[in-house]
């Protein structure tokens, strides 16, 4: 999906929210206690898809009220040692207020409800890259004016509201199809269903056809230029 701006007008992350570093935690800090601090980790997060949790880590320590994720929070992974999963980041759609994210990550809250999906686009991977040129070290990291500095075309608003709706139309759909294709693996023995190329139709030989595994196979071609 290609989004075009003709005035040429852009807008900064840092113009719609905030940044918010996650949580420094030792060894020790480390429990088995569920109902200590939840710690979302860069292994929760994958583009396109939402916050997975669960993989997680308890800890014994208390996060500041701004660390705590809330529904709307895109969880970032700031630092890693491989720099194809710094930037990778996942929407936070859960209002339980009882999870926070580790060190290495990093929270992005706004109530701008296109960022999302501009953070999935091919603009916002290209200055991820970008930023990563610019850095040294063994850990391939982005800090939080990085993320701030980013840009993206300004939209007109109703415009903007159309692309949403569209496009949580999609994700409605695949996730409507995912349950009825486990379903159908469920009762054909673990058999993948596909969608064809020149058909929205299960077909009845999916072994040969593109595999639909999340949102994330809609929108690798989403971008945002000028």
């Amino acid at each position: 999906m290609l989004l075009c701006n003709q005035s040429g007008e852009s807008f900064k992350l840092g113009d719609v929210g905030c940044y918010v570093r996650g949580l420094t935690y030792a060894n020790e800090d480390v429990t088995e206690n569920k109902a200590a601090t939840i710690v979302i980790r860069a292994n929760n997060l994958n583009y396109g898809s939402h916050v997975d949790k669960r993989e997680v880590v308890y800890v014994n320590k208390t996060p500041t009220v701004s660390q705590i994720l809330r529904k709307g929070d895109i969880v970032i992974c700031m630092a890693n040692g491989s720099s194809t999963l710094v930037g990778k980041n996942s929407y936070y759609p859960f209002n339980d207020r009882q999870s926070t994210i580790g060190a290495f990550c990093g929270i992005y809250r706004t109530s701008n409800p296109l960022v999302k999906w501009l953070m999935q686009s091919q603009r916002y991977k290209r200055q991820v890259y970008q930023s990563l040129q610019g850095g040294n070290g063994a850990i391939a990291n982005l800090n939080g004016d990085d993320i701030l500095n980013m840009s993206f075309p300004l939209i007109e608003k109703e415009k903007s509201q159309s692309i949403i709706f569209t496009i949580e139309a999609i994700e409605k759909s695949l996730v409507a199809f995912t349950i009825v294709r486990m379903r159908i693996c469920s009762c054909a023995g673990g058999s993948r269903i596909g969608i064809s190329n020149h058909s929205s139709t299960l077909i009845d030989r999916p072994s040969r056809m593109p595999y639909v595994t999340s949102l994330r196979d809609l929108i690798k071609g989403f971008d945002v230029k000028k």
